[in-house]
């Protein structure tokens, strides 16, 4: 228990009034000096907490920074509009650093948190799904973790031509998500769509065949 302490004053000024008693307590002095002793403290410990908080985010931000590049060894957009022999032909007679033949081409530009593109073309060997050829394949993404992207793919023979087609979509980290593929089959070109929402709703597979043999050719 705090020691009480009482004063006693006579009011200035005024006579026949009586004596005035204030009382005050041990504890609320010693509160009110804790208080006066440490309040520096802790405003010296908030603003090390800032100092720290700014500090990390500076050092993010620089780490980040220092990530944004682009790493290339063709220009696709160069022969974005020519056939897919002339990617072919670019590869073989490609060489990397050490003189050896380049395993594929490859084009990627990176800036975190806001935009990616990678696109790259490669050789592929047999097996039991795929046939002696190339695979093309082109993604873009946008905002933090691949909030939205986009991404194409395909897939030709040892005759350059197109077999298989891939069409990939994602919204919001798969908050809508549509999903389209396409192959080449003695019956036409067989068409696979499927449509996603809220991650639970799901339209699809459908599926549907488009340029049969003897037929007009459709997208």
């Amino acid at each position: 228990m705090g020691v009480t302490k009482k004063e006693e004053r006579e009011p200035k000024g005024k006579q026949g009034m009586g004596k005035q008693t204030t009382t005050v307590h041990a504890t609320d002095l010693d509160a009110t000096r804790m208080n006066s002793i440490d309040a520096p403290r802790r405003n010296a410990h908030g603003a090390g907490a800032t100092r720290r908080g700014g500090g990390t985010l500076l050092l993010a931000i620089v780490l980040l920074t220092a990530t944004t590049g682009c790493v290339s060894n063709y220009d696709f957009g160069a022969t974005r509009e020519l056939p897919v022999t002339q990617r072919i032909e670019d590869l073989q007679e490609l060489k990397d650093p050490q003189g050896d033949p380049a395993e594929g081409l490859f084009d990627i530009t990176w800036f975190p948190l806001l935009f990616g593109k990678i696109e790259l073309f490669i050789p592929t060997d047999v097996d039991e799904e795929r046939v002696d050829g190339h695979f093309s394949a082109k993604m873009r993404s946008y905002l933090p973790l691949f909030c939205a992207h986009h991404v194409q793919a395909q897939h030709y023979d040892g005759k350059a031509e197109c077999y298989e087609q891939s069409t990939l979509t994602s919204v919001l980290w798969g908050l809508w998500h549509t999903k389209e593929q396409r192959v080449a089959t003695e019956r036409g070109e067989r068409v696979e769509k499927e449509r996603r929402f809220l991650w639970l709703l799901r339209w699809g597979p459908e599926v549907r065949y488009v340029n049969r043999p003897g037929e007009e050719p459709q997208a």
